[in-house]
């Protein structure tokens, strides 16, 4: 009465049945290319699930990527969020924010010039502003002994 795997290592019954329910019957299948009948096998455990079933209802299912996925292994895909292990979807990608993932890098190499160029300036005004303190401190001492 439950889903069974047809490959080892064999995952748990719980992983199996969340990867196969994670869509409505119509979606899963229309996703797969297989039939409600055959889905319906998968699920009761009259027909055991295939790896490659398996694998690619994981995907579609939201839950991580495989190693085949290289980088990415490891990563969750939900809805239009791209999300690391272990992170919350707030704080994924989502996938109009791509599209100007070129401008958010130079805003920050910007950003940061930005941020060393005024340390310089910093440095420099209270270096001046030294000097001129000692200049003014010992040119007052210049004027008096020399009138």
């Amino acid at each position: 009465m439950y889903p069974r795997a047809g490959f080892y290592p064999k995952p748990a019954t719980e992983a199996l049945l969340s990867a196969l329910l994670a869509l409505p019957a119509s979606d899963m299948c229309d996703a797969l290319g297989i039939s409600l009948e055959t889905h319906l096998g998968y699920l009761t455990g009259q027909i055991p699930t295939p790896k490659i079933v398996f694998l690619f209802a994981q995907v579609i299912a939201g839950q991580e990527l495989g190693k085949g996925w290289g980088k990415f292994s490891g990563m969750r895909i939900e809805g239009d969020w791209l999300v690391l292990p272990g992170y919350d979807k707030k704080e994924g990608i989502r996938y109009e924010e791509l599209k100007n993932l070129w401008h958010t890098r130079q805003t920050l190499a910007l950003a940061s010039g930005y941020t060393r160029t005024i340390e310089k300036l910093m440095l420099e005004r209270d270096f001046y502003k030294r000097q001129c303190r000692k200049e003014a401190r010992f040119g007052m001492m210049l004027n008096q002994i020399i009138p």
